[in-house]
């Protein structure tokens, strides 16, 4: 959720519904980040890209009030990684306005596969023991949960 002044959107509380990843919807900069990047331009985006969300709440709850998500910033934030990385990541999707989301990611370099899917809120204890390692997918399932990481042979 993007706060609007004087809770003048048409989301819940007046908010307005935004894609984002770890609270965070992305900015466009008048830059391209790559282009700032490879020229060394600073002031276009920030290598702060969190770990995780700041808050962890019930994503999958029947009733989405403020109490239970946290106001999503607009910002331009790229995570970086060392060359040859490994790398997990989860998509979570939530029940904002039952609906179906968008999860804008771009990843430049990477092969990846599905290793594991499901329903409700991601578990980082007992989730990973349902992985897929030995043959994942390669689509992208439209609904639910998502992990991806790299192939059983990186």
């Amino acid at each position: 959720m993007l706060h609007c002044p004087n809770n003048s959107c048409a989301g819940p509380e007046g908010n307005r519904i935004a894609s984002g990843l770890n609270n965070i919807s992305f900015a466009n900069p008048a830059v391209d980040v790559l282009q700032a990047y490879y020229r060394n331009i600073s002031g276009y985006y920030e290598a702060s890209f969190p770990d995780e969300p700041p808050n962890l709440f019930n994503f999958t709850a029947e009733d989405l009030t403020t109490d239970n998500y946290t106001i999503t910033s607009r910002a331009t934030r790229v995570k970086m990684l060392d060359y040859n990385a490994t790398v997990e990541i989860t998509f979570q999707g939530t029940n904002i306005m039952d609906s179906g989301e968008n999860h804008p990611v771009h990843l430049h370099g990477f092969r990846f596969y599905v290793i594991g899917s499901g329903l409700g809120n991601f578990n980082n204890v007992t989730d990973p023991l349902t992985y897929n390692l030995v043959d994942p997918l390669k689509l992208i399932p439209s609904q639910s949960l998502r992990t991806v990481g790299p192939p059983s042979d990186s």
